[in-house]
Order: structure tokens, then C-alpha cells, then sequence
């Protein structure tokens, strides 16, 4: 939590000091595709774990997920974004009947980007806010390989968004680095993924950049 907190002051202040100012030269918006990896806040800092299926369940769950993200300059201070990302998957291992669970969420997103314009204290650092629109995909498999092998495959698609700020950093001409912080909002599923119909809540997430 107390991480979170810093994150968030941190990213503030660096809008609030560049709010006014204009863009670096050395900066310019180009096209990047990134890798990212969040860690999904939801979990910590209700400080509940994922729900458990009955009292002889074996579950591991994580936080963390992945995406790909690719950005596209509009304008100077603009980017159009598209991405896909997965949470790590919920596996839970029944002693009765014996079945493996895997679920996980893939959200898949349209969005913008716009870059705080201003001169830098740090001159390889661009501040930016972000808006995105999409869906998420919830994902079940079950197996039973207990006797006669038997496998169940349910899938679900409902819309989300997220909203959030963040930064890059420049380490050369064509690798820069990132973290943000983001908001995911969703539509409830109509069934329960991992015993969850949502999935809404802060993300933290680093990641690196190819600029082209």
C-alpha cells in the first residue's frame, strides 16, 4: 500500500512540474511497441486472498500479468495505443474429484495517450496520461483426469476500460523504459472466472520500449 501511495505522489508531481512547459526536441513521439508487467493491486490491498473453491482445494493464485502494447503518434503530443495483455492464471487442484482449474482475463484495448508538453528537469523523461477502451476475456479450462479423460473449455467477452498516468525514460534512440499506474474497470461476468465476476481495480506496471 505504502508503495502504491509513493507511486501515485511520485507521478503527480512530475505532471504538475511539466504541466505548463513544452515538449523536448530530443523527444518527439514515435512509434514504440512495449512489454509490460503489472502487478494487479486488487488482491493486496484488500488483503483478501482469491477466493477458494472448498475446504479441500489447493489453490495458488497470482497477481501479476503481461502485456503487449503497441503506440502510434498522432500528433506531437498523441498516441493511439493498442494492446493485449493476460492476468496470470488461477489454478486450483481438487482432491475430490481430482480436476485441474486454469482461469485467467485477457483484456484487449483501444486508447490514447497524451504527452504533458514542457521542457524536462530530467530530459529523457516524458510524463503522459492515458485512456483506453475495450474487452476482456474471461477463460476457463477444466480437466479431469481422473478414470476418463475430460476436458471443458468456457469462454466469456464484456467491455472495460482503464484510465492512468505514467512515464518514460529514454535510456538511448531506441529503448526507453516505462511504469504506470492505471485503473481497470470492467463489466461483471455473467459466470464467475476464478470465482470472480470483475476484475476492477489499480494496476502497477514497468515495462521497456523498442522506438522505431
Amino acid at each position: 500500500m505504502k508503495l502504491l501511495q509513493t507511486t501515485i505522489l511520485f507521478l503527480l508531481v512530475l505532471l504538475a512540474c511539466n504541466i505548463a512547459r513544452g515538449q523536448d526536441e530530443n523527444l518527439k513521439n514515435r512509434p514504440t511497441l512495449e512489454f509490460n508487467v503489472g502487478l494487479w493491486m486488487a488482491p493486496l490491498m484488500s488483503g483478501e486472498p482469491l477466493p477458494s473453491w472448498s475446504v479441500l482445494d489447493k489453490q495458488s493464485s497470482s497477481p501479476l500479468g503481461g502485456e503487449l502494447l503497441f503506440a502510434y503518434p498522432v500528433k506531437e503530443n498523441l498516441a493511439a495505443t493498442m494492446s493485449l495483455g493476460i492476468l496470470e492464471g488461477i489454478r486450483r487442484d481438487l482432491l475430490s474429484p481430482l480436476e485441474d482449474q486454469i482461469n485467467f482475463l485477457s483484456p484487449f484495448m483501444l486508447g490514447l495517450r497524451y504527452f504533458v508538453a514542457g521542457p524536462k528537469s530530467v530530459p529523457a523523461m516524458r510524463e503522459y496520461l492515458s485512456l483506453a477502451l475495450g474487452t476482456d476475456l474471461g477463460y476457463q479450462i477444466s480437466v479431469q483426469p481422473a478414470y476418463t479423460y475430460h476436458k471443458t473449455v468456457e469462454s466469456e467477452f464484456t467491455l472495460a476500460g482503464r484510465f492512468g498516468a505514467g512515464l518514460k525514460y529514454a535510456v538511448s534512440s531506441h529503448l526507453e523504459f516505462t511504469l504506470e499506474v492505471k485503473f481497470h474497470i470492467m463489466k461483471d461476468f455473467a459466470t464467475p472466472v476464478g470465482g470472480r465476476r470483475s476484475f476492477n481495480g489499480l494496476t502497477l506496471s514497468v515495462g521497456s520500449g523498442l522506438m522505431f
